[in-house]
């Protein structure tokens, strides 16, 4: 009986373990709110919501961004003639 008490106790107490552990205020470790944004996919009448946090939409602006001017460049060089755009032929 004693040693399956034992057994128990010890038990319990690797499990109790990790919850020790752990930070003892989780107010402490500031969550980032999630933003939630209806896409409109290509090809489809249907909106999507779409969430993530802050952060990651602010990189999700910023890729776009470069990539709207990266094809502007693209298609000015491409009137000019400079040889620096795109050319199909």
């Amino acid at each position: 009986m004693t040693l399956r008490l034992i057994a128990v106790a010890l038990a319990i107490g690797f499990l109790s373990a990790p919850l020790l552990a752990a930070d003892p205020d989780p107010s402490s470790a500031k969550k980032e709110k999630r933003v939630c944004r209806d896409r409109k996919p290509t090809g489809s009448r249907l909106t999507v919501r779409v969430c993530h946090p802050q952060s990651e939409w602010d990189a999700i602006d910023k890729e776009r961004q470069e990539h709207a001017e990266r094809e502007v460049g693209r298609v000015q060089a491409m009137s000019r003639g400079d040889g620096t755009g795109f050319n199909p032929n």
